[in-house]
């Protein structure tokens, strides 16, 4: 599978397990299939793989999709990442959700972990999806990931 059917398959995944999770929320996710689809809004200068929007809690999500390492560790991931989280924690209700092959479940959980601190995300709920699993960065005795 290339890298970007492998990309398509991901944000598929991810938009269909946040239908099952947030049914009521609007969701678009940013995959073309047919001119004049509905396409996710450009925020601070990236567009996010999914964006959600729900009126009854006036919840916003953002899913964002990584198939490679490489691309989970780029320059480019980090300023989208951050991008992303700026503008969430501006939002009531915020979740963002990031999705990698299980490969790389790790190092997303790591990543977002660190992001958590870098940019004093204290609002917006993250979470790491890895084609199967759904992981929550929950505050406890220090930070740990809740499997759901």
């Amino acid at each position: 599978m290339s890298e970007t059917e492998l990309h398509r398959h991901l944000i598929e995944s991810l938009t269909r397990m946040l239908k099952s999770m947030h049914s009521d929320m609007n969701l678009i996710a940013e995959l073309q299939k047919y001119p004049r689809q509905p396409t996710t809004p450009i925020i601070e200068g990236y567009r996010p793989d999914v964006f959600g929007q729900c009126s009854i809690g006036n919840q916003c999500l953002i899913g964002e999709a990584k198939t490679t390492k490489d691309a989970l560790q780029s320059s480019h991931a980090d300023s989208q990442i951050g991008a992303f989280l700026s503008f969430l924690e501006k939002q009531r209700n915020p979740i963002f959700f990031l999705a990698t092959p299980g490969e790389h479940a790790d190092l997303a959980r790591s990543k977002l972990r660190f992001f958590e601190t870098r940019y004093s995300v204290n609002r917006t709920r993250l979470f790491v999806f890895d084609s199967h699993d759904v992981w929550e960065l929950v505050e406890t005795d220090g930070a740990s990931w809740l499997l759901h």
